[in-house]
C-alpha cells in the first residue's frame, strides 16, 4: 500500500506543469452523472458482467475472469499483504462517467440488516470538509460492530501509523470527510479493522494530495464494501476505484480490493464476518 501511494505521489509532484496545460486545454463536457448501483454487494447477488481479475502477489493476473467468478472465489488473505489490484488496476467505470466534469456524491440506502452499500462520488477540492460532521460518532454502530482490545483478548497490540492501538475496530468512512463525505452518516460507515481502516486512509490522502494540486480536477471514486455472503454483517474488504477525470486517468487510476483483516491477528485469532465477533482458530 506504501508503494501505491509513493509512486502516485512521485508522479503528481513530477507532472504539475503537464497537468496544469491539461487543464487548460480541457473541454468540460457537464454530462451528469449516472445512475448510482444501489444496495450491498455480496457473492451470492451481484451479476455484472465486466472483466475484472486479482493480481496475485508473485504472478501475472490471469485473462478473462469475470467479476462475477471473481466475487464467487474471493482471494484468501495472506496476513502478508492489506489488498489485491483487481482488473489490472483499471476502474470499472463507464466511458460516459469518465467523462463527467459535474462534482456530486450519492450514498446507498442501508439494506434490511443495516449494512453500508455503495458510496460513490465525482470528487474536487471544492468539496473538502464540506460533509456533515455535528454530532456524536460513537453513538453509531454500524453493521457487525464489536469492539475487542486485541491486547486483553489475545495479548497482541497494533500497529497505528507512528504508534499502536489496542482496538481491532474502527468505524470507517467510506468517503472521508476531509474528502467531501459526511462524518455521521450511517449509510457512508462500516465496521473496518484498524489495518483496513489504515489503507484505505492512505489512497484518501493520495487522492486528496492529487486535487490539492491540480485546484480544477475532479477524480470519481467509488467504494464498494464487499460481504461475502448475504448474511455477513461484516464486510469481508472494500473494493476501492478512482479515475482522474480531466487527464483521462493518467495521474490517478486505481481498482483495488482492500481486505477487511488485520496482520497482526493473521494465525492468532480469526474475524467471524457473520457477526463481528473475534475468536481464536
Amino acid at each position: 500500500m506504501k508503494e501505491f501511494v509513493e509512486s502516485n505521489r512521485k508522479f503528481i509532484s513530477g507532472v504539475i506543469f503537464t497537468l496544469v496545460l491539461a487543464i487548460v486545454l480541457s473541454i468540460l463536457l457537464g454530462i451528469t452523472p449516472s445512475e448510482v448501483l444501489s444496495g450491498t454487494i455480496t457473492v451470492t447477488d451481484r451479476n455484472e458482467t465486466e472483466e475484472i481479475q486479482e493480481k496475485p502477489q508473485d504472478t501475472e493476473p490471469e485473462e478473462g475472469t469475470s467479476l462475477k467468478e471473481f466475487l464467487a472465489a474471493l482471494p484468501e488473505y495472506d496476513g502478508a499483504h492489506s489488498y489485491v489490484v483487481v482488473n489490472n488496476n483499471i476502474p470499472f467505470f463507464t466511458e460516459e462517467e469518465k467523462e463527467n466534469t459535474e462534482p456530486f456524491l450519492v450514498y446507498s440506502e442501508l439494506d434490511d440488516m443495516g449494512r453500508a452499500g455503495v458510496a460513490y462520488a465525482n470528487l474536487c477540492c471544492d468539496m473538502f470538509n464540506e460533509g456533515t460532521r455535528k454530532g456524536d460518532l460513537s453513538q453509531i454502530a454500524p453493521s457487525g460492530w464489536h469492539q475487542v482490545n486485541t491486547r486483553e483478548r489475545f495479548g497482541v497490540s497494533l500497529k497505528y501509523e507512528e504508534t499502536t492501538t489496542d482496538y481491532l475496530f474502527a468505524r470507517s468512512h467510506l468517503i472521508a470527510w476531509s474528502l467531501g463525505g459526511s462524518e455521521l452518516d450511517p449509510r457512508g460507515i462500516i465496521t473496518a479493522t484498524t489495518g483496513c481502516n489504515l489503507a484505505m486512509l492512505e489512497v484518501e490522502s493520495a487522492v486528496r494530495e492529487f486535487l490539492s494540486n491540480t485546484r480544477t480536477d475532479h477524480v470519481l471514486y467509488r467504494v464498494t464494501p464487499v460481504y461475502r455472503s448475504s448474511n455477513d454483517l461484516l464486510p469481508y474488504g472494500v473494493l476501492m476505484e478512482g479515475y482522474a477525470v480531466e487527464n483521462k486517468g493518467l495521474f490517478i487510476s486505481y481498482n483495488i480490493f482492500v481486505f477487511n483483516a488485520q496482520p497482526e491477528l493473521y494465525g492468532v485469532a480469526e474475524i467471524d464476518y457473520k457477526t463481528g465477533e473475534v475468536i481464536k482458530p
